[in-house]
């Protein structure tokens, strides 16, 4: 196994719970509902967690000098997130390119009934050189990786879709 090998492989369904907390009044602004940064700042956290787990660790990076830049980001908000509820963040691979992939986010905020959706963020990035400042190709193993993740989560897209889907407003 490569020292950089992904933590576990990729999960059956393709999704992988990257955060787990709870909205806090501090998160909140003056309209008591969860404020855009505290979203972004959740999301961040499952970023990071779901590049570990498919090979690209913090530890990689510093020692190969690359990593990511963000091109695009696109946030769904469905539903307000209050301060005591309990988050659940799962993410996936949706598609590799030579040298970018897409992944997505899937908020869910705990309720007696079960979980519901609350909002949904899908990222495009790119793999940096840092060093030259610009896009690379993904080496073999994290490519690897990458599409193994992509096509698990491929399998079943409906139901990622529906992941803690309830309707808006709910």
């Amino acid at each position: 196994m490569s020292a950089h090998a992904a933590i576990d492989g990729a999960p059956a369904d393709g999704w992988i719970v990257g955060y787990r907390g709870t909205c806090y009044p501090a998160d909140c602004d003056h309209m008591g509902h969860m404020n855009v940064a505290a979203y972004v700042k959740k999301f961040d956290e499952a970023t990071w967690f779901l590049w570990d787990a498919v090979g690209l660790s913090a530890h990689r990076m510093v020692e190969s000098r690359h990593g990511l830049a963000a091109l695009e980001s696109a946030v769904q908000y469905e539903r307000e997130v209050f301060p005591g509820q309990s988050l659940t963040v799962r993410s996936r691979i949706l598609e590799v390119g030579n040298k970018t992939a897409r992944f997505r986010h899937a908020m869910s905020v705990s309720r007696p009934d079960g979980a519901v959706r609350a909002a949904r963020c899908t990222y495009l990035v790119c793999f940096l050189d840092r060093a030259g400042h610009k896009g690379a190709p993904w080496p073999d193993d994290l490519r690897a990786s990458l599409e193994a993740w992509a096509a698990a989560g491929a399998a079943d897209e409906a139901a990622a879709e529906d992941f803690g889907a309830g309707a808006v407003g709910a």
